[in-house]
């Protein structure tokens, strides 16, 4: 590949390519907005609670579990392009290889499990396996740079997470049991269409294993099965360690504060990662320097997430009891805490970043096991004097610890240079969104979802009036104006 070539499969065009996956992110996030209030109110706290330990378990274990097969699949798919039966038929392999691995790990601890958890893990299972397959296909579109199909893969895999669920809550009876039946129909269908979709079928058929290219992925996959086995623990601990100590209604208040709190956040850091990985590794393909793909990622990142964090902060409380209902606005800091923590881990992967495009996956070890050991004694420690304000604090300590180690190791391998005047222009900008934030609250009843919404609109202008006056996205503006312009005209 030349030169030029190699220059555009770089910096150019991210944030263009970002915008192609945002949809993918905003759909499924306003999917589940106008979904969840239904669950909250057509089952007890109780109920939900017990539903938000499988949904955590289920996807928790689907998308870390096996998210080393899915990392395969994105980092080799270049170099198996003209053999993708090849490919896909070791990737299938190697999810087969994960499930025997945690089903192993499942028979271990069964004996020591209450019954109650066992029922949890028992209907975890079916969808476990689907959002797999739909994890590592997913990871194939991307490297397919399907940005568009991805976005109606995301859209599709959510809907199929509450419609077949609604559908037989409708016919059979409002059981949560019932609900993760219907979800593991949609979750089947929609791997099914994946694996249409990307060809990926063809790989199915038995042939002979390829040792070597096996080794391969366990090589480059073995430490990130590891960091995700810490990230199970991280990621579905908190809400155990919780109904152990508290209740199941404890659980249903931080699970809701948490989903809202992490969705508002991960659906900007996805959306711009997915664009800003499999570029900056087709850049390293080509034998160019990848920072610069990094640091533009991280600046998109920086200019959507502080706005998020300063809109939602203010009114956190009034958006928990508008939005689940009657007794879960107690978990405002909760909220406040979560979204903190999951925009430092969001920041995380930037500097991990190296680690999977240079293929230095060992370093993963640490960065992700110390943490994740750090969350679960914290986890102990806080959630019996605090509860889920407690767990919240775990999380935000031990993403902490994370990013740390995430910049200290990467140095070693790329440098990645924070956009210091842009993370100083948003700081100032969610400063001012946060006093205008609090005097709207002092003057204006925010009890009306119709109102807080037009609110938080408006802070929404504020915090993009201070970026555009201080000229951080001026530019940007520019570019938008001139590409409705050319719409409007044609």
């Amino acid at each position: 590949m030349s030169d030029s070539s190699a220059k555009s499969v770089g910096g150019a065009g991210i944030g263009k390519l970002i915008l192609q996956y945002f949809p993918g992110q905003i759909l499924p996030g306003l999917i589940s907005f106008f979904s969840v209030p239904f669950l909250t109110r057509l089952f007890t706290k109780e109920q939900y609670g017990y539903y938000i330990l499988v949904l955590s378990t289920a996807t928790t274990v689907s998308c870390l579990g096996f998210s080393w097969v899915g990392n395969c699949a994105l980092r080799f798919y270049r170099s198996l392009e003209k053999e993708p039966a090849k490919l896909f038929f070791h990737l299938f392999f190697s999810v087969i290889l994960t499930a025997i691995v945690l089903a192993g790990i499942g028979v271990a601890v069964w004996p020591w499990l209450p019954e109650r958890y066992r029922g949890i893990i028992l209907i975890s299972v079916p969808p476990t396996v689907f959002l797999a397959v739909e994890e590592v296909m997913a990871s194939t579109l991307r490297a397919q740079n399907k940005a568009i199909v991805f976005s109606i893969y995301q859209g599709l895999n959510t809907l199929a997470r509450f419609l077949p669920g609604i559908v037989a809550i409708a016919w059979l009876s409002a059981d949560i049991k019932t609900f993760v039946g219907g979800w593991t129909i949609g979750a089947f269908a929609v791997a099914v269409f994946l694996m249409v979709l990307t060809g990926a079928a063809e790989g199915l058929r038995p042939r002979r294993l390829d040792k070597t290219l096996l080794g391969e992925f366990l090589r480059y996959g073995s430490p990130i099965t590891a960091v995700s086995l810490m990230g199970i623990i991280m990621g579905t601990a908190d809400r155990y360690i919780i109904d152990i100590f508290h209740s199941s209604e404890a659980v249903a208040i931080y699970g809701l504060s948490y989903q809202l709190g992490s969705i508002s956040i991960l659906l900007v850091s996805r959306a711009i990662m997915m664009a800003v990985l499999p570029r900056a590794i087709d850049t390293y393909q080509c034998g160019q320097e990848y920072m610069e793909v990094a640091a533009r990622g991280l600046r998109y990142f920086l200019l959507a997430s502080f706005c998020v964090l300063a809109v939602v902060a203010v009114p956190a409380p009034q958006i928990l009891e508008l939005y689940g209902g009657s007794g879960f606005n107690v978990g405002g800091n909760v909220l406040r805490i979560v979204m903190v923590a999951v925009f430092v881990m969001s920041l995380a992967h930037y500097f991990r970043m190296p680690f999977l495009v240079n293929r230095r996956t060992n370093i993963l070890l640490p960065v992700g096991a110390i943490p994740a050991v750090l969350s679960v004694v914290l986890n102990l420690t806080l959630v019996p004097l605090f509860g889920g304000a407690g767990s919240a604090i775990a999380l935000l300590v031990s993403y902490s610890l994370m990013l740390l180690m995430s910049i200290y190791y990467s140095r070693k391998i790329v440098r990645i240079e924070w956009p210091m005047a842009t993370l100083f222009r948003c700081m100032v900008a969610a400063a001012v969104v946060l006093v205008v934030a609090w005097i709207t609250r002092q003057i204006v009843d925010l009890s009306s979802l119709m109102i807080l919404g037009l609110a938080m609109a408006g802070w929404t202008l504020v915090y993009g009036l201070v970026l555009y006056v201080s000229g951080e996205i001026r530019e940007e503006i520019k570019y938008l104006w001139r590409k409705l312009t050319k719409v409007s005209n044609f």
